[in-house]
């Protein structure tokens, strides 16, 4: 770097006015990123430096440092609007060039929310304003996903600009608004005409869906408020998902309350079966079920393509509350089966939910001794956990100690032996164990033996 680029760098507005009254001094000489005097100035601000240096008849405002960017580019990307000024004043100056990202100044401008350099390269008309940069977004996408008001309006007032304009993704100006949150771009873009308020992306979800996912509660509201364009609050994405189903899924009480007063469907499945009112019990959002529950229009017994349902899911993932909340609508069925056969107490007990098997076993429509596909009881599944505390309740609820063996042979017995819990065995086996046999019975490595060979016996126990 030369001392002057080094000056003009740094802001050293006096030792720069001293090399330029030498007139042999290059000022176009660049360092080895490419970058000279000009582009240094420019890019911090030093609107002194670059006017003085602006003065020199042979200084070249155009050139283009190693990452494609000019001095313009530099001062439009930090904002610096003097400067903008000051540049765009010359002829030799242009502003439509692209940099390597393929950004160009208004794109700069626009990110950064410059309103006054907006102004200035849309009046200059030298480039176009719906180029896209090499990630496909605008200038409109940029300043819409950063939540811009002032250049959004600018840009609208373009009549080269489209604003339904997608990037790769398929995402709008509105939609990336909405999807930021930004309610004030968001009402902008929604005033505007030839605005397509429901655009989906490439996976189908529309600008009121990507606020719903998000919890952008104002943005919703808006949305479903401008009854002059054509929102369709139930359209369903590529999987079958409306915005109701991202909005419960999600936990937005709120953003689901407004849907249902716009009138959406509560009981619309997704292309898997998958209700809001499922989503919600799925990831456990009680308070978004209580609602739900509460409308005159939903299936209190949603399922999904596994025959699962939403008291099902709440019940294997130990949700005591939620199963409670369920339960306490009289149309929801307690022992519904699944595909393989298996009832809510079943999960409980595959997964040692004590308190929701006690919620359960309290009913007088649950049946404690169902057998699923597998051949398999809630105490066989007990029994293969090795809890005697959801074991013994279970008995005492009405699960019969009967030891009838599953398709694959075992019987509860036989599952609390492979655990080795001699107190269990003892329990299920209504006898007490002798010293040798319970020694024998309660080692796993011996009860999982399919030979029971007594070599192993007495290598395990005695080392020989």
């Amino acid at each position: 770097m030369t001392p002057l680029g080094w000056a003009a760098r740094h802001g050293h507005t006096v030792v720069v006015t001293e090399i330029l009254k030498h007139p042999e001094t290059e000022v176009n000489k660049t360092d080895p990123d490419g970058r000279s005097p000009l582009s240094w100035a420019a890019g911090n601000g030093h609107t002194a430096i670059v006017n003085a240096l602006l003065k020199r008849s042979d200084i070249n405002p155009g050139l283009i440092d190693n990452d494609g960017k000019t001095p313009l580019v530099w001062a439009s990307s930090n904002g610096h609007t003097d400067i903008v000024i000051a540049l765009l004043k010359r002829n030799d100056v242009d502003s439509g060039l692209i940099d390597i990202d393929g950004k160009t100044p208004l794109i700069w401008a626009s990110y950064n929310g410059n309103e006054e350099v907006v102004k200035l390269l849309l009046l200059r008309n030298a480039a176009n304003p719906d180029h896209p940069d090499n990630y496909g977004r605008t200038p409109l996408l940029i300043a819409a996903g950063r939540g811009n008001v002032a250049v959004v309006r600018l840009l609208l007032g373009s009549h080269a600009v489209n604003p339904n304009f997608p990037d790769p993704y398929g995402k709008s100006a509105l939609y990336c608004a909405a999807e930021g949150g930004h309610e004030e771009v968001v009402r902008l873009l929604l005033e505007h005409e030839d605005v397509d308020p429901a655009l989906p992306d490439r996976r189908g979800i529309t600008p009121l869906a990507v606020a719903a996912e998000e919890g952008k509660e104002g943005v919703v509201a808006l949305i479903i408020a401008n009854r002059r364009k054509n929102v369709h609050p139930n359209l369903s994405d590529s999987g079958g998902e409306a915005p109701i189903h991202h909005a419960a899924g999600r936990g937005h009480i709120t953003i689901v309350r407004l849907l249902l007063e716009a009138g959406v469907d509560p009981d619309n499945p997704d292309s898997y079966g998958r209700t809001p009112l499922w989503r919600a019990a799925f990831w456990g959002w009680t308070e978004v079920v209580k609602m739900l529950l509460q409308h005159a229009n939903i299936n209190p017994n949603p399922y999904d393509m596994e025959g699962r349902s939403a008291l099902h899911w709440a019940a294997m993932r130990g949700r005591v509350d939620l199963v409670r909340i369920l339960l306490g609508s009289d149309l929801v069925n307690a022992d519904s089966l699944c595909l393989t056969g298996r009832t809510p107490l079943l999960y409980a007990a595959m997964f040692n939910h004590r308190e929701v098997i006690e919620i359960l076993l309290g009913r007088d429509d649950v049946d404690p001794n169902w057998r699923d596909l597998a051949g398999r009881t809630p105490l066989s599944y007990a029994a293969e956990r090795g809890t005697e505390g959801v074991v013994r309740l279970l008995v005492n609820r009405g699960a019969r100690k009967d030891n009838t063996a599953d398709i694959s042979g075992k019987t509860p017995v036989m599952y609390a032996r492979m655990r080795g819990l001699g107190g269990l065995i003892e329990f299920l086996s209504n006898r007490p164990l002798g010293y040798q046999e319970f020694r024998e019975l309660c080692n796993p490595w011996i009860a999982q033996s399919e030979t029971r060979d007594e070599n192993l016996v007495n290598f395990i126990f005695y080392g020989a």
